[in-house]
């Protein structure tokens, strides 16, 4: 017990492990920075070009050029009608390899019968994270932090991991001085997180 921390609120926590704890405040402003690097866009999946002369797949949104990830690939797949074990078992190969792909792709396109106009989540780095319907309800990782906040003031972010702009998930430590019972040697913390672009959904669990 003689690590344990010297915060009254958080009695149960090693004294050497809070100053790598977070508030809710900087958690935010993490979420905020990452976000700003984001665009989404709404463009018909009909006018989608597709170019792989480099090697890798890139896909032309509003004339611009994009890498997807992984997950957004295969989120282009469902929406073109091309099985995902293709984009598995090409994207990372040669010219030849996502050539195949390319050409599955436009297939796809061809066979779209009317517009039908998607949200892409772009950034400024060149990739694209995320291909979701234009009617996709996000909910939103920082109105989801400042709920959290309002329910849990005064918690601590630890062993937060926030991926990127779009995921994030980690403990919220429950101070004790919100906390109904007072004789527990063990500190109280809900586990959270959350995918905007539909990798996961909203989740809490409490724990200790």
């Amino acid at each position: 017990q003689r690590d344990q921390g010297t915060d009254a609120n958080f009695r149960n926590v090693s004294q050497y492990w809070m100053p790598k704890t977070k508030s809710f405040d900087e958690g935010l402003q993490v979420i905020a920075e990452q976000k700003a690097s984001r665009v989404d866009k709404l463009f018909d999946v009909k006018k989608l070009a597709f170019n792989n002369a480099s090697g890798p797949i890139t896909v032309s949104v509003d004339g611009q050029d994009f890498s997807p990830t992984d997950w957004a690939g295969r989120q282009l797949c469902k929406w073109l009608n091309v099985p995902t074990t293709m984009w598995g078992f090409y994207q990372s190969g040669d010219v030849g390899d996502t050539g195949v792909l390319l050409n599955a792709f436009r297939n796809g396109q061809s066979k779209i019968d009317k517009s039908k106009e998607l949200l892409f989540r772009t950034y400024n780095d060149g990739t694209l994270r995320a291909c979701m319907s234009d009617s996709y309800s996000i909910v939103d990782n920082e109105w989801y932090l400042e709920v959290l906040q309002e329910f849990i003031p005064g918690g601590r972010l630890s062993h937060f991991e926030f991926a990127d702009a779009d995921n994030f998930y980690g403990n919220v430590l429950i101070p004790d001085n919100i906390r109904s019972e007072d004789d527990s040697d063990y500190g109280g913390m809900l586990n959270v997180g959350n995918s905007e672009i539909g990798r996961s959904m909203v989740w809490q669990t409490p724990s200790i």
